[in-house]
Order: structure tokens, then sequence, then C-alpha cells
């Protein structure tokens, strides 16, 4: 759940970003069709449910705009927003690094609270929406059915749309027949285009963002969007003679009862001001200026759903290090299982570096933790987190931790390659390394729900989306004089765990290599 939050959250962000630019170029867009404005809140709506997207140079979103994943684990919690004063603001107020001896970090705390506000925030706004819906529906028995689709309801002085499936267009009883062409063309319009089916997203996506505000301001300014759409539509199959007739029935609508706002299949008219200046205003403009505007309008939606086109390849998070006397210590993943003598310690952090760099200095980690204990163990270190004993390697010269720790893959690699540190291999090449897909689901079956899996507690559901098998390809050369095993060109297969914390890939078991075929 919290993964799922975090998700909502940046893409909530970005879609902020989407929703402001939408905003200013409507302002360019009062003499042009609304059909156009309202074709650019799709981009907004795409933003809002996809947590992902493709990479542009047209991209007008800014670039790392992102809460990290694990911002829940890390010592020094930051958002990047794009913008830096609201970084600067919101990054002083998060939760201090970790004290190593507290059994919870304040960022966990806060994100779980922040998680079920957001579910209670969903819940009440779907609850009062069924509530309104259901209401309405029982206003709705006694309408008098006219032909197909369409009935007229007392008590109501604005036609609107009530359904998903089939629905219907509900008129006042006052109307006269010249009114009603207006307001059949007006309504069928939206049913033609699928509206009350957008609107219905459009409504449970802004429940799911609910906590942004201008989320809001789209979910209403999409609607005001719409509506004027139609008008156009109707004003444009109809002809400019009947303008006034059609304002003048706008505005003697709009001095009944609103219907109930919190039903998301039902929703009429609103902005009655607005729509009597759209439709006065409206004119047909020229072939040549749509075609403008509709290049423009394509290049822009490119621009607001794909993220910015990097030069430089981005630098994952680096594998958690620390240094100790001049030399780098990587994180292995594994602990301890004894208890390590206080007379071991032999210091403790007391800086730290972002998350993507290397320590520099002495007693300096990149992954905080400032005031955690480290100790000898070994030809290693030992490092305190979380009241538990993790053993961090040393670098060896010329050797290259995983650029991505995330990746099995590059752990796989990185892992084969530290073989050079022993004394003997003579060489060591990686050729080829990739997630075997079947040879993973092959041993999630023998591991699903047996004792070695619950002696490690490993839950099938852990199993199913954090363990994999890398085939890796490789050829290497032993000293014979110093060990047994086989060299030439081999192959085998690692197996990899994911650490729900910190995100790293971790291996806990490999086949006997043979050779390659």
């Amino acid at each position: 759940m919290e993964a799922l939050f975090l998700t909502v959250l940046n893409m909530s962000l970005k879609a902020s970003y989407v929703i402001l630019f939408v905003i200013v170029i409507r302002l360019f867009l009062k003499k042009i069709p609304k059909t156009y404005s309202y074709v650019l809140w799709f981009a907004v709506l795409f933003r809002l449910v996809c947590s992902f997207s493709f990479d542009s140079i047209l991209s007008l979103i800014p670039d790392n705009v992102n809460i990290p994943q694990n911002i829940a684990y890390s010592p020094k919690p930051e958002i990047n927003s794009g913008i830096r004063a609201i970084d600067s603001a919101v990054n002083n107020v998060l939760s201090p690094p970790l004290n190593p001896a507290a059994s919870a970090n304040p960022m966990q705390i806060w994100l779980g609270i922040g998680e079920a506000v957001w579910l209670i925030g969903i819940a009440t706004l779907i609850i009062y929406s069924v509530y309104t819906t259901v209401k309405l529906y029982r206003n709705l028995r006694n309408a008098k059915h006219i032909e197909n689709n369409i009935y007229t309801a007392n008590g109501f002085k604005t036609p609107f749309v009530f359904g998903i499936v089939n629905p219907k267009i509900y008129l006042p009883n006052h109307l006269t027949e010249s009114e009603k062409s207006y307001v059949l063309l007006h309504e069928q319009t939206h049913i033609k285009r699928l509206d009350h089916i957008v609107k219905l997203i459009f409504f449970i996506v802004t429940c799911i963002h609910w906590f942004n505000p201008l989320v809001w301001i789209a979910f209403y300014l999409m609607g005001e969007d719409m509506e004027l759409s139609c008008d156009e539509k109707v004003v444009k199959q109809m002809g400019s003679s009947i303008k006034k007739e059609y304002s003048s029935s706008l505005l003697s609508m709009s001095t009944g009862r609103r219907i109930l706002g919190g039903s998301p299949i039902a929703f009429g008219e609103n902005n009655t001001e607005g729509r009597i200046k759209n439709i006065l205003n409206y004119k047909k403009p020229s072939l040549w200026v749509l075609i403008v505007v509709s290049i423009i309008i394509i290049i822009f939606i490119v621009g607001l759903i794909t993220n910015p086109k990097s030069n430089e390849a981005i630098t994952s998070d680096r594998r958690p290090m620390i240094m100790v006397n001049g030399e780098l210590y990587l994180d292995t993943g594994k602990e301890v299982s004894v208890e390590i003598d206080e007379s071991a310690i032999i210091g403790e952090i007391n800086s730290s570096v972002g998350q993507s760099e290397k320590p520099t200095e002495n007693d300096q980690s990149n992954f905080g933790l400032i005031g955690a204990k480290y100790a000898h163990f070994d030809d290693n270190i030992v490092v305190r987190i979380n009241n538990k004993w993790v053993i961090f390697e040393k670098e060896i010269s010329g050797i290259k931790e995983a650029d991505d720790a995330t990746d099995p893959v590059e752990v796989v690699r990185a892992d084969y390659m530290s073989w050079l540190k022993e004394d003997y291999t003579i060489s060591m090449s990686v050729l080829n390394a990739e997630v075997d897909d079947a040879e993973t689901q092959r041993q999630f079956e023998m591991y699903k729900g047996s004792e070695l899996a619950e002696s490690r507690g490993w839950t099938d559901e852990y199993l199913d989306q954090h363990f994999v098998v890398v085939k890796v390809r490789y050829e290497c050369e032993f000293d014979h004089t110093k060990t047994f095993m086989n060299d030439g060109l081999l192959e085998g297969y690692v197996f990899l765990t994911r650490n729900l914390e910190s995100g790293v890939w971790m291996i806990v078991d490999r086949t006997s290599p043979s050779e390659a075929s």
C-alpha cells in the first residue's frame, strides 16, 4: 500500500505541472473552438492514471520530478518537485535522519498516517457519491417517458444526463418545442462523445487525488470546456440565428434547483454566464486556422504526456557504502548471526553524501544513518542498521560495484567480477547476464509453500514479486594450485531476492557452473 500511495503522489505531482500548463494554454484559446481546450484535459487524465510515460525532446515536464519510493527508509528524506523553493521548504520539515537506536523511522510513521488519511478521504467521497446518486435515482422514479431515452422530470429546471450504460436525458417540463430541440441536441452530443463516461472516470480519478487542489480545479474546468464545446456544436449545426434564443433558454433554466453535484453519473449545466458569452461570441474559424491549431495542440499534448529526454545517462542510486580508513566498503545485504562485541566497534558514521554519490571522507556513508556504529568483522566491516549488523565488504581496486543495485543483472555482474579480488582468480569476464523468466517461474513453483521458503520468511506473494533467476555466461581462469574450481567458458543460474526496504537485490543461492553450450 505504501508503494501505491507514493506512486499516486508522484503521478499527482507531475499532473500538477500538466494542469498548470493546460490552464495557461486555455488563455490563448479563447477564440478557438472549446473542443481543443477539452481535448487538452485528456493529457491531465493520462498523467493522473499512468505512472509511466515515454521520453521526448518535446516534453514540458521538468527533469527528475519525483518523490523517491524509498523515502520512508531514507536517512535524509527529500523530494524533487522541480521548484527549488518548494523543495527547500518541504525537505526542511521532513523527518531528520534515522536514530540507529530507534525502533521505527519517523518518516514511515508519517507515511502510514498519510496513507490512512488518503484512504479515508477516498472512502468518504465514494460513499457520499453513492448516497447522492441513489437519492437522485429515487427522485427520478416518477419521471415521465417521452420517447427513446428522453424523459421529463418534475422539480428540476435544468436538463441533465443520468446513467452509464444506457444514459437517459431528463428535461424540465416547462421547455418550449424550440428549446427542446437545442437542449436535446446538446445532451445527445454529450452521449455521442461519451462525455458521461469521461466525466465519471475523471471524477473517480479526482477522488483518488482528492488531496491535490489543482486536480479539483482541473475537474471543474474540464466540465466547463465539455459544456462549452457542446454548446458550440449546437450553434454550428443549427445556425447562428438561434444564438439569442438558445442563450435565453440557458438563462431561464439557470434559475432552477441544481442537480445534486455529488453524483458522478449525473451532470447538468453550470457556468450559465460563461456559456451565454461563449455562444454569443462563437464564430466558426477558417480551415487553415483549425489545421494550425490542431498541429499545435498535438505538439502540446505530446509535450505534456512525455518525460524529458536526458542527453546523459541517468545515475542510479549506488550500492550503500561507507569509507573507513580511506577504504570503501560496499553493502553485501548479508547480516551476521553472531553478536558483535563492543570492543570490536571502531567508529561511527558522522557524515553522509547523496545516494548517487561515493563517500570521499572517513566515517562517511551514502545512506545516512549518522551515528550508526561500525566494527571489524573478519576482513570486512559490519554496520549497525535497524538493530542488526550488516556486512560491508571492501571495494577492490579496479573492480566496480553494481551501478544499480536495484537491477538484479547488475548485481550478478558485479558479484562475478568481484571474484578478481581472490588470489586464485587469474581472469574473469562476464559475457552475458539476463533474467531467465522460465527458470524464475520454475524455481518459484519449487519454492512456493516449501519449508525452505517458510524458514526464510518468503511468502508466496513475496516470491511472486521479489524473486528472480539470472542466467549468467562467463569465461574465467583460475590458479589450480589454489583452487579446485572449474574454469573456462561456463554458465550458471543465480537466485536473487529483493530487500523490501532498500529495493536492493541480494544473491541468496546459485547453481553449480556447467560448460556453456
